[in-house]
């Protein structure tokens, strides 16, 4: 039960290993950070972000309005 088996398949027909650096030229991060978000760009993201879920939960709301108008109007 303890035997040992050999590998099926010569180590030359598996892959060769991975170089660990890129052949290829890695581009530089810039020195600086981006700049923040001005107040104005994030007031603009966050009414669009309550916007559109409200626009989401409405969607949910009539659709599951019309679920139940329609299970009503079969089954009740």
């Amino acid at each position: 039960m303890s035997d040992q088996y050999g590998m099926g398949e010569a180590v030359s027909s598996f892959l060769p290993p991975v170089a660990v650096r890129s052949r290829s030229m890695v581009e530089e991060l810039p020195a600086s950070l981006p700049e923040r978000p001005t107040l104005k760009n994030s007031i603009t993201a966050g009414a669009f972000l309550v916007l559109y879920l409200a626009a989401y939960l409405a969607a949910g709301f009539a659709g599951m309005a019309m679920l139940e108008w329609a299970w009503l109007r079969i089954f009740g």
